[in-house]
């Protein structure tokens, strides 16, 4: 246990500078863990929804009883993981990531060419449900250093040592280009009739690859054929790939992906 008072003072002023809680909610107060929960979907929202056709149009036509309703069935979805009944948490988070977006079905927008489109699509659903696993994956780590004994340790520590090793990989620009040179990766590309060459050091690795807000689920892909085959639609199978061809052979992808997310962001930067 880290009991450096200078160390445990600059944790908690980022803790409450990125998620609004600190060491105060502690293991007497009985909603501090559901505060946390709360604040990790809350923030993960902002990180699936912030730069893709779902947020220009929220103002417009989005509905609080439709974002209380889908955070409602995400809150619910936790809980039942962290009871560690869950045999498969692949399918659990398929079924989950397609129930929140049916329940953004009614907020679209009309496409030029392809008409009337759903605006939070799996790919939305996948960045949400995939950065409130991480948040509660960090939030766990940094809690049960300075205090492992606080009601959100307790309630979330059996979750995290079964399925953090399953948890999923938040897909964005960054961690695209950070596997683009992995040819075994599969990544659905922009342009299907475009050659590319992934051996290649392209500036943008990421502007030739489908934007990750517009990947769905292949078993819910209609508007495609045979995209198992041309891994156009499939986020499962870019999931599958990553996990048995990571360079470092990982067991957890969240550290594989903390590296290789601040890598390629400061590579940006030169």
């Amino acid at each position: 246990m880290i009991e450096t008072n200078g160390f445990r003072d600059a944790v908690e002023f980022l803790l409450f500078s990125y998620f609004a809680v600190d060491f105060d909610d502690k293991s007497d107060d009985k909603t501090a863990g559901n505060s946390m929960i709360n604040r990790a979907i809350d923030k993960a929202f902002f990180d699936a929804t912030m730069q893709n056709a779902y947020n220009g149009l929220e103002k417009k036509n989005h509905k609080k009883e439709m974002s209380e309703k889908a955070k409602q069935k995400l809150i619910n979805a936790i809980s039942e993981l962290s009871k560690c009944n869950v045999k498969s948490f692949d399918k659990w988070h398929k079924d989950l990531c397609c129930s929140l977006k049916n329940e953004y079905s009614g907020v679209t927008y009309i496409d030029k060419y392809k008409g009337e489109i759903n605006a939070f699509s799996f790919g939305n659903a996948q960045k949400w449900v995939n950065m409130t696993m991480k948040y509660i994956y960090l939030l766990y780590h940094i809690y049960s250093e300075f205090m492992p004994d606080c009601e959100f340790c307790e309630q979330y520590k059996s979750m995290i040592e079964k399925y953090q090793n399953k948890f999923h990989v938040p897909v964005d620009r960054y961690i695209i280009e950070s596997v683009w040179r992995n040819e075994n990766v599969c990544l659905p590309k922009k342009e299907e009739d475009k050659e590319l060459n992934r051996g290649r050091d392209y500036v943008n690795p990421a502007d030739y690859v489908l934007p990750w807000s517009k990947w769905e689920n292949a078993d819910d892909c209609k508007n495609c054929n045979g995209c198992m085959e041309s891994q156009k639609c499939d986020y499962g199978k870019f999931q599958k790939s990553l996990r048995e061809n990571l360079p470092d052979n990982s067991e957890c992808l969240l550290q594989w992906e903390a590296k290789a997310w601040i890598d390629t962001v400061k590579s940006k930067r030169k």
